[in-house]
C-alpha cells in the first residue's frame, strides 16, 4: 500500500516536506477566506435549488453579479495557491566561508602582482580586493585576526628600491592607493605628490577623492574634472562627484556647462538634471526628463494592471451614453491627449515651487492649501484641456450634454492611466484596487464637476455665461480635488470616505441630468441598468482578481493571501456600491434634479427637514429609477375604492408610454417643487367618467422604489385632467388633476 502511495506522490509531485503542492492546498484549505467563498457558493446554490422558477433566477441582476463575482474570486484564490510558487530564498554563504575565499584570492593576486608589475589594472585590482577584507574576522574555528596589511605595503616599499623608473613611478601609485584605503591621507597625498607621471588612470580620481576629505572642495573639484576625462574605469564616478560638488556649492552655471554635454549628462542625477531644465527653460531637455523619470519603473505587470483598469472605467463612460453614441476615433484622441498633457502637470509643479516657493510642508493650512491650488487647480486645469481644444477645433462633436461630461472623463483617464504606471512601479500589495476604486473615479468626478460649468452654461441657465459658470466649476472641481488629497495625506480617513462618497454621489446626479436634457432623449431607449450592474461587478472583481495575482506572481501565494484581508473587504465593499450607485440611472426628460434639504416625498408628505437623512441621502443619493415607460400592464380597481368599481368593473390592459414632470405645491416651504415620478397611461378600452370617455391617465406609484422586479402588483394613484383641462398641456399643474383613487397594476410584458 504505501508503496502505491509513494508512487502516486512522484507521478503528481507531491512532496510531503512542506515545499511542494501539498503545501499549497494546506494554505488553500487552512484560509477563512476559501470557507467564505465555497460557503457563498453554497448558498447560492441552496437557493437555486429551493427557487419555484429556475429559469428566471438568474436574471436578477443582483443574483447574477453576486455569482459570477464569488465563482470568479473562488476560482482564481483556487488557481493562485495551487499553481503559483513560492519565491525562492536566497540563501547567504556564511561569512567565515567568504572571508577564507578572499583570503585565497588575495594571495593569489599577490604573485599575478608579482609577475606582472607594470599592469595597473592588475595591481589596482589586488589594492581593492585586499582592502575588501575586513580589518578584524574570525575563521571557521572561531581564531580572531586581523587583516595583513603588513604584506601589501613593504611590496610596494619595496619596489621603490628598483633602479627602473616605471617600476618606482607604479609603486609610488599603488602606495599612495595603499595608504588612501589604509585612511592615511596625508601618506597617500606624499606618494601621489612624488608620481612623475601625473597621467596615470586612478591618480586623478583618487587625488580627488583624498582633497574631498579634506574638504578642499576648489582642488577636489579640479581633479575630478581631470579624471572624468581620463578613460580609467572611474570617469563615470567622477562625474558623479563632480556633480555632487558642483551643486553643493551652488555653482549652476557649470552645472549647466556640463549638463550640456552629453557624456557628463548621462551621470547627472535625474531630479537635479530637471530643475536644471527647468531654470534654464530647456523645456525639450525637461520633459524628456519628466517623462523618462517617470515612466522608468514601468512593470510589465503595472502596465497590464493599468490598461485593465483604462478598459474598465472607459467601458462603463462609454456604455452609459445610451441615445448619441460618440466617434470612438475622436474618444481616443482625447484620451491620448489626456495622457499627452499629465506631464505638463509637473512643469506647473516646479513653477510653484522654484517661482514662489510653495510646496507641502507639513503645516495644515499651507498644506490644505497646496492641495486645493498646487495639485487641484494643476492637475484639474491640464485635465480639463484636452475638453477645450476640441470646443475650440471640433465643437461639433459636442452635441448633448453628456457629451462634456463624456470627454471630460475620457481625458481623466488618460491623466489617471499615466498615474497609474508612476504609481504601479513599486510594491502592488492594495494600489491597484485602490486606485481603481477611488483614484480613478476620484478623477472622473472632479473633471466633470469641472466640465458641469459647461453644461449649465449651455442647456440650462441661459443667462449663466460661461465666462462665469467656467471659472466657477472649475474652481469647485479643485476645491474637491484638492480635499481628496489633503484627507490622505493628513491621514483623515474618515472625512476622507465621507468626501469621496458624497462626490459619487453628486457625479450620478451630474450625469442623469446630463442625458435627461439631451436632443435625443427618447423613452424607446431604455437604460440596461441590469446589464450594466453585472458589468459593473464582474469588471471590479476583475481589478481585485489581478491585484491579488500581481502580489501572488512577485512575493508568492502566501504573501498575496496575507494582504488580500483589507483588499478584499474594501473592495468587496466598494464593488457593492459602485453596482448600485453607477448602475441606476432614472431617465426623465428635460428634468434637472439638484441637491435638496427634503425629498420629492418628504415634500408629499409634508415632512420636516431632517438633517440626518439629510447626510444619509448626500452619501447614498435619492436617485430612484422608475423605468416603466413602454410597459404593458393590466390595470384593476382597490377593492376598497368604491368610486372606481363602478367604472373599472374588470381589469383592463394599457400601456404606460410617457413620463411628465408636474408642478405641485410644498404647503411647509409655501413654493412650488417639480414632481418627476408621474407617468401616462394608455388604457386599450375606453372608462366612461362623468359621461366622458378616457383612454389616457394620469398615474403616480404609491411606493418609493416601485419595481415589477420586486411585486407582481404595484399600488398607484389614478388621475384624469379637471374639467376645462387637457391631457397634454405644458407644464402639467397637479391642482388640474382630479384624483380617481387608488389602481393596482401588474406587469403583462415588456418592450
Amino acid at each position: 500500500m504505501n508503496h502505491i502511495i509513494q508512487q502516486i506522490r512522484d507521478l503528481l509531485g507531491i512532496d510531503w516536506d512542506g515545499t511542494g503542492p501539498v503545501s499549497s492546498v494546506k494554505v488553500l484549505f487552512g484560509s477563512v477566506y476559501f470557507w467564505i467563498l465555497a460557503g457563498t457558493g453554497l448558498y447560492i446554490l441552496y437557493l437555486y435549488i429551493s427557487s419555484r422558477n429556475k429559469k428566471t433566477f438568474f436574471k436578477s441582476p443582483f443574483v447574477l453579479t453576486f455569482t459570477l463575482t464569488c465563482l470568479m474570486l473562488l476560482g482564481s484564490f483556487v488557481i493562485i495557491n495551487l499553481t503559483f510558487p513560492e519565491p525562492l530564498k536566497d540563501i547567504e554563504p556564511e561569512e567565515e566561508a567568504i572571508i577564507e575565499d578572499r583570503i585565497n584570492e588575495d594571495a593569489e593576486l599577490l604573485k599575478k602582482a608579482e609577475r606582472d608589475f607594470l599592469n595597473i589594472q592588475l595591481q589596482h585590482e589586488y589594492i581593492t580586493s585586499h582592502f575588501d577584507i575586513p580589518q578584524y574576522y574570525r575563521d571557521s574555528t572561531g581564531f580572531a585576526y586581523e587583516r595583513d596589511d603588513y604584506t601589501i605595503t613593504n611590496f610596494y616599499l619595496d619596489r621603490l628600491t628598483y633602479a627602473d623608473p616605471a617600476y618606482v613611478d607604479m609603486a609610488r601609485l599603488c602606495l599612495g592607493l595603499t595608504y588612501y584605503f589604509r585612511d592615511s591621507l596625508r601618506h597617500s597625498l606624499t606618494f601621489f605628490n612624488q608620481l612623475e607621471d601625473k597621467n596615470k588612470p586612478y591618480y586623478r580620481f583618487y587625488q580627488g577623492l583624498i582633497y574631498m576629505m579634506l574638504e578642499d572642495t576648489a582642488r577636489s573639484i579640479s581633479e575630478f574634472q581631470v579624471a572624468s576625462r581620463l578613460n580609467d574605469g572611474y570617469s563615470g564616478e567622477s562625474y558623479e562627484y563632480l556633480i555632487y560638488l558642483l551643486q553643493n556649492t551652488g555653482q549652476e552655471e557649470k552645472l549647466l556647462t556640463l549638463l550640456s554635454d552629453p557624456q557628463a549628462a548621462m551621470h547627472f542625477p535625474d531630479k537635479l538634471a530637471i530643475n536644471l531644465h527647468f531654470k534654464s527653460n530647456n523645456l525639450p531637455g525637461y520633459f524628456y526628463l519628466i517623462i523618462k523619470n517617470a515612466l522608468k519603473n514601468v512593470k510589465w505587470i503595472g502596465f497590464v494592471a493599468a490598461v485593465v483598469i483604462l478598459i474598465v472605467w472607459l467601458s462603463y463612460i462609454v456604455r452609459i451614453d445610451i441615445f448619441e453614441r460618440e466617434d470612438l476615433k475622436v474618444v481616443g484622441l482625447i484620451l491620448l491627449y489626456g495622457m499627452s498633457f499629465t506631464f505638463l502637470a509637473f512643469y506647473f509643479y516646479d513653477f510653484l515651487k522654484h517661482s514662489y516657493g510653495f510646496t507641502k510642508n507639513g503645516e495644515f493650512f499651507n498644506d490644505l492649501l497646496y492641495c486645493i491650488f498646487g495639485i487641484g487647480v494643476v492637475e484639474e486645469f491640464v485635465k480639463i484641456l484636452p475638453l477645450i481644444l476640441l470646443l475650440l477645433i471640433y465643437p461639433s462633436v459636442l452635441s448633448e450634454a453628456y457629451d462634456y461630461i463624456l470627454y471630460a472623463s475620457v481625458s481623466a483617464l488618460g491623466f489617471a492611466f499615466v498615474e497609474n504606471l508612476i504609481y504601479f512601479g513599486g510594491d502592488l500589495s492594495g494600489i491597484i484596487s485602490g486606485r481603481a476604486m477611488t483614484s480613478v473615479p476620484g478623477h472622473i468626478v472632479n473633471s466633470s464637476i469641472v466640465a458641469y460649468g459647461f453644461v449649465l452654461s449651455r442647456y440650462r441657465y441661459k443667462n449663466f455665461p460661461v465666462w462665469i459658470s467656467f471659472p466657477l466649476f472649475f474652481l469647485i472641481g479643485s476645491i474637491s480635488h484638492g480635499l481628496y488629497d489633503f484627507w490622505l495625506f493628513r491621514n483623515i480617513y474618515g472625512m476622507f470616505f465621507l468626501h469621496f462618497l458624497v462626490s459619487i454621489s453628486f457625479w450620478v446626479m451630474i450625469v442623469n441630468n446630463c442625458i435627461n436634457n439631451s436632443p435625443y432623449f427618447s423613452y424607446r431607449l431604455q437604460f440596461r441598468h441590469d446589464h450594466l450592474q453585472t458589468w459593473m461587478g464582474v469588471s471590479l472583481t476583475v481589478i481585485l482578481i489581478l491585484q491579488y495575482a500581481a502580489v501572488a506572481w512577485e512575493k508568492g501565494p502566501v504573501y498575496a493571501n496575507d494582504t488580500f484581508n483589507s483588499t478584499l473587504l474594501i473592495g468587496g465593499i466598494f464593488i457593492v456600491y459602485y453596482t448600485d450607485k453607477l448602475a441606476n440611472m432614472d431617465l426623465v426628460k428635460g428634468y434637472w434634479n439638484s441637491i435638496a434639504l427634503t425629498t420629492i416625498a418628504d415634500k408629499r408628505r409634508r415632512n420636516p427637514f431632517n438633517l440626518r437623512l439629510f447626510f444619509f441621502r448626500l452619501i447614498s443619493g435619492d436617485i430612484i429609477p422608475h423605468t416603466f415607460v413602454g410597459a404593458k400592464v393590466m390595470m384593476q380597481c382597490d377593492p376598497e375604492n368604491n368610486r372606481l368599481n363602478a367604472i373599472i368593473t374588470q381589469p383592463v390592459s394599457g400601456e404606460v408610454y410617457d413620463r411628465i414632470v408636474v408642478t405641485c405645491y410644498d404647503p411647509v416651504s409655501k413654493k412650488e417643487f417639480k414632481d418627476p415620478y408621474w407617468f401616462k397611461l394608455e388604457s386599450e378600452t375606453p372608462l366612461i367618467i362623468k359621461g366622458k370617455s378616457y383612454h389616457q391617465f394620469y398615474i403616480r406609484f404609491i411606493d418609493e422604489r416601485p419595481s415589477f422586479n420586486i411585486k407582481d402588483t404595484l399600488d398607484a394613484y389614478l388621475y384624469i385632467p379637471r374639467e376645462g383641462g387637457a391631457l397634454n398641456e405644458k407644464p402639467v399643474f397637479r391642482k388640474q388633476l382630479l384624483s380617481m383613487g387608488n389602481v393596482e397594476l401588474t406587469l403583462q410584458e415588456k418592450k
